[in-house]
C-alpha cells in the first residue's frame, strides 16, 4: 500500500486551475503487482525484458468538494483528494546491447507504460462516451536511451571511458480530464523530444575519478511530462569523486 503524503492530505489553497481543500480522512492506496522478467547474455549480445501488471484499489484522486461552504473560490473549482475507484497499470521495459570489440559497446533501452482508471456502472453510464475506463493521470510516454560507449585501460592503474548517448520521449497526448486542466501540461499534451549528450571520465588507482558531461548539445527546448520546469539547454557538469 501507499499511504498519502502530507501534501495530498493537508494542502490548502489555490494551486493553479483549482482550489485544494484538505482531507484529513484520506486513506492509503493498495496495489498488487505481477511481474515477469528475463535476461540473456550470448556471444556479443546481452539484454533484458520485463513486463508487469499492477492492480490498484482505493486510488487517490481529485474530486469536487467545498471549503467553508463554497464550491468555487476566485473562479476556481474547490477539490480535495479522496479515495475511490480502481485502476490498472501495465507496461514493459527492455534493453538490448552488443559488445562490438576494442572496448566499444552499443546499447538501447525503452520503457512503455499505460494506465487506466476503471469506471463502475454508474460512472460508465454517466460518461458521455460510455467508456469502461478512462486514462489514468500522469502516465509517462514511451521513452528510452541509446548509448555508444568506449571503455578501456590507459595504464596499469588508470582506466577511462567515453560515451555519446541520445535520450528521447514520444509525445504524451493520452491525458486524463485532470491532466487536461493541469497547467504543467501544454494543450494537446507534452511534446516529444530528443537530446544528444556526451560523457567521459578517467579513474586513477580506483580512488579518484574525474567525469565531464555535456548535455543537450543541440540546445533542444524540452520538458518531462507533468514537470513544471523546462529542462536546461546545452550545459556542462564536471564531477570529482574521491574514495578513501
Amino acid at each position: 500500500f501507499r499511504a498519502p503524503n502530507a501534501q495530498e492530505s493537508l494542502l490548502i489553497g489555490d494551486v493553479g486551475d483549482w482550489y485544494n481543500a484538505p482531507n484529513k480522512g484520506l486513506g492509503p492506496e493498495r496495489a498488487d503487482t505481477f511481474e515477469l522478467m528475463t535476461r540473456f547474455d550470448a556471444w556479443r549480445l546481452y539484454g533484458s525484458a520485463a513486463g508487469y501488471l499492477t492492480l490498484v484499489s482505493d486510488i487517490i484522486k481529485r474530486v469536487p468538494s467545498t471549503w467553508q461552504g463554497q464550491t468555487e473560490i476566485d473562479g476556481n473549482l474547490v477539490v480535495e483528494n479522496a479515495n475511490g475507484g480502481d485502476a490498472r497499470l501495465f507496461g514493459a521495459e527492455a534493453t538490448l546491447g552488443a559488445r562490438l570489440g576494442c572496448g566499444l559497446s552499443l546499447e538501447g533501452a525503452l520503457t512503455w507504460t499505460r494506465g487506466d482508471e476503471l469506471l463502475d456502472a454508474a460512472a460508465q453510464a454517466a460518461d458521455a462516451e460510455g467508456r469502461g475506463s478512462i486514462p489514468l493521470s500522469k502516465i509517462p510516454p514511451l521513452f528510452g536511451r541509446a548509448t555508444l560507449r568506449w571503455s578501456g585501460a590507459i595504464s596499469a592503474s588508470t582506466t577511462a571511458f567515453a560515451e555519446t548517448y541520445l535520450l528521447w520521449a514520444t509525445k504524451q497526448d493520452r491525458l486524463s480530464d485532470g491532466d487536461k486542466r493541469d497547467v504543467r501540461i501544454p494543450e494537446g499534451g507534452t511534446p516529444g523530444w530528443v537530446t544528444w549528450n556526451l560523457r567521459g571520465g578517467v579513474s586513477f588507482h580506483d580512488h579518484l575519478r574525474v567525469t565531464l558531461t555535456i548535455e543537450n548539445l543541440t540546445d533542444t527546448a524540452y520538458k518531462y511530462h507533468v514537470s513544471g520546469f523546462a529542462m536546461p539547454g546545452t550545459n556542462a557538469l564536471l564531477a570529482l569523486d574521491l574514495s578513501i
